[in-house]
C-alpha cells in the first residue's frame, strides 16, 4: 500500500470522505476552515483508482509529539487495512525524520475506533466526558511519562 505525506489534498476529498459516513455528521466545518485546517497540517493520504481513499490529518512542533487530528477511510473502503497503514505511516515517517518522542490522539468513539488505535500500540492515558487521550511512545528515546494507564 503506498501512503505518502503531503500529495494532493482537497477539502473536497476530505468532504467526500467524511461525508461517506452518516455518523460523522458532527463535523460541519466549513469549506474555507477545512481548506485552513489542511494547509495547517501534515496530510497522509491512501489513493486507490486514482482518488484518495483514506486520510490522516496531524500537527506537530517536530520536537517531542505529533497529535493526529483526524482518520478518516472511505465509507467503500473500510475493513482494508488503510487506516493501521496510515497509523503506521505516520510512526515511520515521524521517526525517521524527526524522531518525536510519541504519538497523541484524542478519540471521541467507543469501539472499533479504540480497538485500531489500541492494536497501532496505543494506550488510553486520560479520559474526559467526551473523549478518551491515547497515546504511544517511542521506547528508542527513552521518553517517560507521567501518565496513568486509564483502567
Amino acid at each position: 500500500m503506498d501512503v505518502q505525506p503531503n500529495l494532493p489534498f482537497s477539502s473536497e476529498d476530505y468532504f467526500r470522505i467524511i461525508q461517506s459516513h452518516p455518523d460523522l455528521d458532527w463535523i460541519t466545518w466549513s469549506k474555507e476552515q477545512i481548506e485552513k485546517r489542511i494547509q495547517n497540517s501534515q496530510v497522509f493520504t491512501v489513493r486507490r483508482l486514482g482518488q484518495t481513499v483514506g486520510f490522516l490529518l496531524g500537527i506537530s512542533d517536530y520536537v517531542s509529539n505529533f497529535i493526529i487530528t483526524l482518520v478518516a477511510v472511505h465509507k467503500d473502503w473500510e475493513r482494508q487495512g488503510i487506516a493501521t497503514e496510515l497509523l503506521q505511516q505516520v510512526d515511520r515517517f515521524i521517526k525517521e525524520n524527526y524522531n518525536i518522542k510519541g504519538l497523541t490522539i484524542s478519540v471521541h468513539a467507543e469501539g472499533e475506533a479504540k480497538d485500531l488505535y489500541r492494536k497501532a500500540g496505543f494506550l488510553e492515558t486520560i479520559k474526559d466526558w467526551d473523549a478518551t487521550l491515547m497515546h504511544k511512545y517511542n521506547s528508542e528515546t527513552g521518553f517517560e511519562t507521567d501518565y496513568r494507564k486509564v483502567k
